[in-house]
């Protein structure tokens, strides 16, 4: 499985592809849509470690993406990307949004930002699941333990 996915969704075209084009050039595997619909068909069919999230976009805002979030088995690092200063900014769950940046923001240290926690993700999943093999590999057979 490859967790250290980053899924950007910006309704922005060039801002969107300009972002993905930053995040490659540092060796991240991306995917970037706009919209909050595409975003959670792809969340609910794949893992990523960090999601870059903005607020106003087509079909499904940020706001309503970060409520569906919750119900995800595995949750990515989500960082919010706004242009608006909103009262509705308090609605955001902390317990799902890893940080927010207001645009214009700086787009390589986004780009680094999300490569290096998509990456921490995936090492941190990878020593889990080696780590759960492990103990599995130490425990007795159902066999052995009924001779």
């Amino acid at each position: 499985m490859d967790s250290g996915r980053i899924l950007i969704v910006e309704d922005d075209v060039q801002l969107r592809n300009l972002l993905a084009l930053a995040v490659r050039r540092l060796g991240g595997h991306v995917h970037a849509v706009g919209d909050g619909l595409t975003a959670m068909q792809l969340l609910q069919e794949r893992d990523y470690a960090v999601v870059i999230l903005d607020l106003r976009m087509p079909l499904l805002n940020g706001y309503d993406v970060v409520v569906s979030l919750r119900d995800l088995k595995r949750r990515p690092a989500v960082i919010v990307a706004t242009g608006v200063s909103e009262h509705r900014h308090g609605e955001l769950d902390p317990a799902i949004v890893t940080a927010m940046v207001r645009k214009p923001f700086d787009l390589e240290l986004l780009a680094a930002t999300a490569v290096e926690t998509a990456r921490s993700f995936q090492r941190a999943s990878e020593l889990s699941e080696s780590g759960v093999r492990r103990r599995l590999a130490t425990q007795p057979s159902a066999g052995a333990e009924a001779r």
